[in-house]
Order: structure tokens, then sequence, then C-alpha cells
């Protein structure tokens, strides 16, 4: 079957970069490992349920639990995973000029063991997936905290998660055949249905998902089936970060980072080794992929030495180097808005020429790579993002490699960062649709950051500065991912010719810990909380 990338539509924030559109690749794997752009935001009306109710899932089905009996006996089932079921239902109905959607979202979710890293998984129907010590990889549906199948295969603790940016295949529709076929009162010929059949093609959204465990192997997985297409003794130690991406051709690309500094390339489809990179010289934590789907796309790693490398994708040449942080980079994200050439860095231009100019005389980068670099207008809005055991969150502007912010806040190590963009809250008036009083207006880019001080905390990625902090974790929180979901975009196709209702979609936060809980929060509604509310950092 044939594959290609979700593409771009004619009302994407990519398509208006002149008005202040916007594009993400965030989810640091974080929030969203795809440079797809999300839908504009511009015409939904939101309004927030407040009906919260307690849940406990039952099989493949969620209700209502009506005794503490009922809380009792969770987990009870014959689904090992059930024990896991849990969960808070948060109901938001979003009006959008065309239909009342009414979009579900789990809020809190119970596990039996300790989580180290977290992702969307963007479809039809989102899901949220957790690496966990247990060896297996949790997923969960966001709508409604439903368990699916873990994914199994690791004989050690899963250390690192991605999930690859949604993608379309073609798959044949044998669904009719089938029903004729069993018909006995059919006359129409089997063997014509067959071949008539098999030629119809139904398009569907499809997810890769790439693993990194302590086993030191690294596996890619269909989403979709759940099944390992490739298990792959990837490095000699354990693996602490991965990345994966779909190419605009089809091709995936899969980057895994290990504890002895070395960092390769990897066919996603054929499970073989593209590149091996000249790395660093200590344990690998972080990889990020910028621009996956473009003609140049970057990959960007940090680890124990302190240092944030960028690096040709698809040549393997070293482009820049990053320094500034004073401990260990645990996390990575990047992402872009138009603001960015506003900004004005911390670190000279004087400081950042002098560093790049040792760079090249050591011949630790490429002539010319960083003067094209420099110039490449695909990649002059992007920012990357790092948070280190030094306690900050630095943004770094990425043409440039100028420091823009440095953020302080977190009392303890920075595990995990994210970039997204707040959609806003509308309301229908007889004048039209108009926005909600918010605390940041629609559109406005944010990063989303957790620690080891048990706290999540958003940033204003256009000044710097604090919005929010939260404490929805008892102990450290060890990864946080932010991405949209629920979008029209996001659906494949059923094979029927009814029109898909737009939907603009729900900017969602996710986050996990050593406290075996998964949260998620929609990203406009917790900016608008009530400021007590944040500030005693509630764990309810």
């Amino acid at each position: 079957s044939s594959s290609t990338v979700l593409g771009q539509s004619n009302n994407s924030p990519m398509n208006k970069s002149s008005s202040g559109g916007m594009f993400w690749s965030g989810r640091n794997n974080s929030s969203f490992n795809s440079i797809v752009p999300e839908p504009s935001p511009t015409i939904q009306t939101s309004s927030l349920g407040e009906e919260n109710k307690q849940t406990v899932n039952n099989g493949n089905r969620t209700r209502a639990a009506t005794s503490q009996e009922d809380l009792n006996t969770v987990g009870n089932g014959k689904d090992r995973n059930l024990n896991h079921a849990f969960s808070e239902k948060w109901s938001s109905k979003h009006m959008n000029g065309i239909e009342n959607l009414t979009t579900e979202y789990c809020k809190r979710i119970h596990t039996t063991s300790y989580l180290n890293s977290i992702k969307f998984a963007r479809g039809a129907d989102p899901k949220v997936l957790c690496g966990s010590s247990d060896s297996t990889i949790h997923v969960y549906s966001v709508s409604d905290g439903t368990v699916y199948p873990a994914l199994e295969g690791h004989t050690d603790r899963v250390i690192a998660l991605a999930v690859s940016n949604p993608y379309f295949t073609y798959e044949e529709d044998t669904s009719n055949m089938n029903q004729s076929q069993n018909d006995d009162d059919d006359d129409v010929d089997a063997e014509h249905m067959n071949l008539t059949h098999k030629r119809k093609q139904v398009k569907k959204l499809k997810t890769l998902v790439a693993s990194g465990s302590r086993d030191e192997m690294l596996k890619i997985w269909d989403l979709d089936s759940s099944k390992c297409l490739h298990s792959i003794h990837a490095h000699s130690c354990p693996i602490w970060a991965v990345n994966i991406c779909v190419r605009k051709d089809g091709s995936v690309v899969v980057v895994s980072g290990a504890a002895d500094g070395s960092l390769r390339s990897w066919n996603g489809k054929t499970g073989k080794r593209l590149l091996n990179f000249k790395a660093h010289t200590e344990k690998i934590l972080a990889v990020f992929i910028v621009n996956p789907i473009s003609e140049n796309p970057f990959l960007v790693s940090a680890g124990c030495d302190k240092k944030i490398r960028v690096w040709d994708l698809l040549s393997g040449k070293h482009v820049r180097m990053l320094e500034g942080h004073e401990d260990e980079v645990t996390s990575l994200a990047a992402g872009s808005f138009p603001g960015v050439t506003s900004l004005t860095p911390i670190s000279s231009a004087s400081e950042m020429k002098s560093k790049m100019g040792d760079l090249e005389r050591s011949g630790d980068g490429s002539n010319g790579s960083t003067t094209n670099l420099l110039n490449n207008a695909a990649t002059n809005g992007v920012v990357v993002v790092s948070g280190s055991r030094d306690l900050t969150v630095r943004v770094w502007h990425f043409n440039t490699g100028y420091l823009l912010f440095e953020l302080f806040g977190h009392s303890g190590c920075v595990h995990g960062v994210s970039i997204i963009r707040c959609l806003g809250k509308f309301q229908m008036t007889e004048g039209g649709v108009v926005p909600e009083p918010s605390l940041l207006p629609p559109g406005a880019p944010v990063i989303v950051s957790c620690a080891d001080d048990c706290t999540v905390r958003v940033w204003n990625l256009e000044t710097g500065k604090l919005a929010r902090t939260f404490k929805w974790h008892s102990v450290n929180v060890r990864a946080v991912d932010a991405a949209v979901v629920f979008c029209s975009t996001d659906r494949g196709d059923d094979g029927s010719q009814e029109p898909v209702p737009y939907n603009p979609g729900v900017a969602m936060v996710a986050s996990c810990g050593w406290d075996r809980m998964v949260r998620m929060h929609n990203l406009d509604e917790i900016l608008n909380e009530q400021e007590s509310l944040c500030a005693s950092c509630s764990l309810s």
C-alpha cells in the first residue's frame, strides 16, 4: 500500500504566516512530533460543562460510578490493565457554526507502575501513550481513559517514547465484499465482487511509535494494530532518547541516542541503519527532529555534556552547537512562530560569532553549513526549547543560535518541555464569534515544562514570563506533552461521502510521573482558572 504525509490545508496557519499564523512541532519528543499545521481556531466557540463524573472502565465501555463499591472494584476484570482504569471525565462543547460537537476527555488515570515518558497520538480516537517501568507502553483513550492493549516486547523499563506525525495510507475496503459473500440470497458473482472491491481503496490515518529501553532495544510499532514492526539492537547500552518522523515521500526516519553518547538514525520501514552521528561525549538524554517533512530536516540532540548540537538529518553533518546550560540537558522541543525575529536575544551577536568561529576552526562544524542555515527562510521562525538539571528552561533562536530567554522558576531538575499554542475560548454573539477574555490570546505560543519539584509550568513564549504553575502530582513529574487533538483533520476516510464538520480541536496537556498518575487538561481552561487555584497547587 502507498502512503503520504498529512498535508497542509488552505486554511492552515502555515499558509497564513503573513497574518500571524504559526506551525508547531512539539512533543519533545513532546508535544507533537509533527510539523503538520493545526487548523485555525478563529471560529471556535467553547464552553465548559459543569458535569464532572468519576468513571470506571468496564472492558471497552465506560460507565458512571454509582457507589464507593464501584470505585473499590476497579481492575478486577479479565484485562490485567484494568487496574489502570479509574478516571475522571470532563465534558466540553465546541460550537463552530456548523454543528455542535461534544468533546469529552479523561482528566486522571491511575496506573500500577512508574511512568517515564508520555506522548499524545492524534487521530479520530486520540490516545495517550506512556513508557512504563514495567517494560510495556500503556495506551489509553484521551476521550474516556479506556485501556487499549499495551505495546509489549521490551524486557526492561521503557525510557524513551516518540510518536510520528500522522500520515495517510490507502487500504483496500473489502467490507461490502465480505458481506456479499456471506449472504446466501445474493446472486451477485462472488469473484466479480472480489475484483471490484479490491480496486476500492479507503484513506486511513496512521501513526507509528518508536520506543527505547534499558534493554538496549529500539522498537518501531504500528499503533493501530499494536504490532511491533521492527525490533533493533540499536546500541550496546540503554537507549535514553528517540524520535520518529514520516517524510513527505512516505519514508520513515527514526533517531536513537544512548548512554554511551552514540547517536544513530534508522530507516523506519526496513529497520536498517542510515547514519552514525559523531555525537556527544556523554549520555544522550534528548533528541528532536525539526521540520521533519521539509526538504532540509534537522536533528537536535542534547545530554549530560551540557551541549545542544544541531545536525543535518539527511547528511549527518554537524551544523551548530548551543552552549549555556550549567548541567545536563534533559529535554528538547522545537516550534515556530512569526514573532521570533523581533525578540531581543540575551547573547550578543559578537559572542555567537566567536563561538561559531571556534566551532569551525576546531573542525566540529562543516564549511558552508552555518551560512546556509542562517539564510534558511524555512527555519527563520523556529525556536529550540531545552530543559536542564540546572533548573532552567532556555529558548534559542534556531537560525542564529542566539539565546532568547532563560526561564527561572523550577526548583528541581526539568525533565520535560513542550511547545503548543493556545486555541482560546470563543462565544457566539449577535455580531458573530468573539473571543472570551483570557490570560493569553488565541494563537499565543506557550511552553509547558515539568520538573522534580512536582510542578507543571506554563510560560508565555513571546515574553518569557511564567503564566501558570500547577501541582497535579505528588512526586517528581517525569514527562509532559502538549498537542491539539480532536481535530476534524485527524479523521481518516471511512469510505462514506458525508462531509466531515470542521472542528479546530482542543489544546491538551498531559503529564506523568513516579506517582503512577497520568493527568490531562485542556490548556485554555487551565490558563483561565482562578489565580488562587493555581497558586495553591491543588492536586484535585
